[in-house]
């Protein structure tokens, strides 16, 4: 809550001192993009008698976030992320082991201040930090052969910081540009009634490129 209230603070800040950029060229950016979410995550614990271990492993994602500049250099963007990660459990007792696969859908919704570097230059190069409200969806834990087929609910309200760094390069005289963004966002997960997944580490490094238009 303390970083938010600095945040805050920071954005009004922004607001009152720097000039508004000009409304010819556009105040508003939209962004289109694909790309690649990775995480070296990894849960271990029990489950009964036996012992388990998750991974999470990477998977595509999809982004779409619109800009609003407040300033030549500033700009404050709302954009929501979706992946739906694969998740690998391998779970043991003595001698016998066994793995199941799943998925986990993660999802984003990141307000960015960005900082536009090279506002005045054909590449804009800007850096993002951001605060995010990550959403994850539930995954199902299955083992045919000892006949457990059981939900786990994670939990769905896990507040996010994140920073990354991006590209908008025109294309021609289209009106688009090339969009590239490398980022990564700090976030937990928690698998409720599973012990060992309290407070797992997620944070996931995103890989985005795509188009963006200013109007």
């Amino acid at each position: 809550m303390k970083q938010l209230c600095i945040s805050s603070i920071l954005v009004l800040t922004m607001i009152v001192v720097c000039p508004m950029s000009s409304a010819a060229e556009g105040n508003w950016v939209l962004r289109l993009n694909g790309g690649w979410l990775e995480s070296s995550a990894q849960a271990t614990g029990d489950a009964g008698p036996a012992t388990f271990t998750t991974n999470i492993e990477g998977s595509a994602a999809f982004s779409i976030g619109i800009e609003y500049l407040i300033a030549e250099r500033f700009g404050i963007e709302l954009s929501i992320l979706h992946s739906k990660v694969d998740l690998v459990t391998e779970t043991r007792l003595g001698e016998w082991s066994a793995k199941d696969s799943s998925s986990l859908d993660v999802t984003p919704l990141t307000l960015a201040f960005n900082l536009h570097l090279t506002p005045r230059s054909k590449v804009d190069l800007y850096l993002s930090p951001s605060i995010s409200h990550v959403r994850y969806g539930d995954f199902r834990y299955t083992l045919e052969e000892e006949g457990i087929d059981e939900v786990v609910d994670v939990d769905n309200d896990s507040a996010a910081f994140g920073l990354a760094v991006g590209i908008d390069v025109p294309l021609g005289s289209s009106g688009w540009n090339f969009n590239a963004e490398v980022g990564t966002i700090w976030t937990d997960a928690d698998g409720k009634d599973w012990d060992g997944m309290e407070g797992v580490s997620v944070d996931p490094t995103l890989v985005l490129v795509g188009f963006a238009r200013r109007f």
